[in-house]
């Protein structure tokens, strides 16, 4: 039997799971602006789900050493929270947009210490009308 997660809050923080994320995850939405996918994105992260995170993602690196990446990442990290801090551009009317967002975690490690990635990530809308993950940046 499956878990109800009716109730279940967004791991992003936008609400609930079955009303703010999932629908993206499952593809039946699409975001709506830079911040709805960096969200996404998150959630992705916080649920292991590999095929969302690469499906949102354009790059020219090799998918082997994106994946290599990110199992790592699921092995060694619990997501903690999102705390988006500033937007620029990425509305549904534009094509291009920049999250900063500080992602806390804790590692297997040592979970009861709780870091950070602290990112400016830039997206793209491509002609399908999705967005996309393209790279990210430190803040300075």
């Amino acid at each position: 039997m499956s878990a109800d997660i009716s109730n279940e809050p967004c791991p992003c923080g936008g609400g609930l799971f079955t009303r703010c994320c999932q629908p993206i995850l499952r593809e039946h939405s699409k975001a709506q602006t830079a911040e709805q996918l960096m969200r996404a994105r998150y959630t992705s992260f916080c649920k292991q789900d590999l095929d969302f995170l690469l499906k949102s993602y354009l790059t020219t690196k090799p998918k082997e050493t994106i994946i290599t990446n990110f199992n790592k990442m699921f092995r060694e990290r619990s997501w903690v929270r999102l705390e988006i801090q500033e937007c620029v551009d990425g509305l549904a009317s534009d094509q291009t947009g920049i999250v900063q967002f500080l992602a806390v975690y804790t590692t297997h490690d040592d979970p009861e210490t709780e870091q950070w990635a602290h990112e400016r990530s830039s997206f793209t809308k491509e002609e399908d009308g999705c967005w996309y993950f393209r790279s990210s940046e430190r803040p300075t």
